[in-house]
């Protein structure tokens, strides 16, 4: 069988039946197992990482915008505890946006897997040359408003308010410690307060409605496409492995958790920094085939020099379109957040924008699979010509 009839057929039985994949239902599971049976075929031993995930992206972060209203409260009547709590609050969410599990991994509420295996061409206790992690998501998106297109090309503008926000209320809060202002007889205070506070209101509020009516969708592209692509590399990998190279492929749950299958990963291994490469792959059934050369969410990452040169030089990836950062940081963001040389692989339309990504029209008749096995072969060459060099 074909690699192009495989990849028509493992985004068939992901995305071709009514069984929805997202995150925390039986879908998700029996995609799981389906993606292990795989890589069994292959004589791979992958093994199933359990986790447990709380809620949409949107939900959790807006957790900590809501939070901020509390904040505003008791600094008007306790300005230093407000703003040391305050201080608290704003930590808390940067860890939760750089990849770090803070304040959402009290609220468990859905069971989620990783599906890991690895190829070893090395013996058992030799350290390898090179680690290359190949990942993709396999659970579908959804689909609510702060997902149309309407709204997701402003989506970094709106996350740089939150930050404003948060930084204004912790300020004035600092100002009224230090200069022993009462704040209920401070204008200044009270109008800023009140801006603020109620923006950050206003937005986790928003968020909380937008979310409540979100619909799963297909995925046949975001991101059965993605873990397609993946199965054709494990299976091209365990038939031709890359001398003194550890190959890791990581399907990961839970991704419209704000990554949770991924930052679990990077959260229970932990791979030397220097010689070590991730590979995200998704979207690439629809559009242009892209590298990101930046992930923004708040924090700015950039792509390894090394890379980029390697994107430059190479004539199959010199090919590739690269785009500067989009408004939905991709899983990339996580492993630049945490140190690891990443980059990802994804499908562009005719705006930059990734292409069916949380949307209702993400079925299988959207799907070139022929782009799937090109994405396949820039993976490949990527991997092969990043440890040769």
């Amino acid at each position: 069988m074909s690699t192009l009839t495989k990849i028509a057929n493992d985004i068939q039985h992901l995305a071709g039946t009514n069984i929805t994949r997202r995150y925390g239902t039986e879908g998700e599971l029996l995609s799981s197992e389906y993606i292990r049976n795989r890589l069994l075929d292959m004589h791979l031993q992958p093994k199933i990482e359990p986790f447990t995930c709380s809620r949409e992206t949107f939900q959790i972060l807006s957790l900590y915008w809501v939070e901020f209203v509390f904040v505003v409260l008791l600094s008007v009547f306790f300005p230093l505890a407000g703003f040391i709590y305050g201080i608290a609050v704003i930590v808390f969410y940067f860890l939760e946006l750089l990849g770090y599990f803070s304040i959402s991994q009290f609220i468990p509420e859905y069971q989620s897997q990783n599906v890991h295996a690895v190829i070893k061409n090395q013996e058992e206790f030799d350290e390898p040359k090179y680690r290359i992690i190949f990942h993709a998501n396999y659970d579908c998106g959804v689909f609510h408003f702060l997902y149309s297109a309407a709204v997701m090309s402003i989506l970094p503008l709106l996350h740089n308010i939150v930050v404003i926000c948060m930084l204004t209320i912790l300020g004035v809060g600092l100002r009224d410690s230090l200069v022993e202002i009462i704040p209920w007889n401070d204008n200044l205070s009270m109008t800023l307060w009140t801006v603020a506070g109620g923006t950050l209101g206003a937005l986790g509020l928003f968020a909380f409605i937008s979310t409540a009516n979100e619909e799963d969708t297909r995925g046949a592209n975001f991101n059965a496409s993605g873990v397609a692509c993946l199965l054709a590399l494990a299976e091209h990998f365990s038939e031709q492995p890359i001398k003194d190279v550890e190959i890791h492929f990581v399907f990961t749950g839970a991704h419209e958790c704000w990554m949770s299958g991924l930052r679990h990963f990077l959260k229970k291994n932990v791979f030397p920094k220097k010689n070590t490469l991730f590979v995200n792959v998704e979207g690439v059934g629809s559009g242009d085939l892209h590298i990101v050369t930046r992930e923004n969410m708040v924090f700015t990452f950039s792509i390894d020099n090394k890379i980029k040169e390697l994107l430059h030089k190479n004539p199959l990836l010199s090919e590739i379109g690269k785009v500067d950062s989009l408004p939905i940081p991709t899983s990339s963001f996580m492993a630049l957040s945490h140190g690891y040389k990443a980059c990802t692989l994804i499908g562009l339309d005719k705006d930059k924008m990734p292409s069916y990504r949380n949307q209702l029209e993400d079925t299988t008749l959207n799907v070139d699979e022929q782009k799937v096995k090109k994405a396949f072969e820039i993976a490949r060459t990527l991997a092969e010509t990043w440890t040769n060099s």
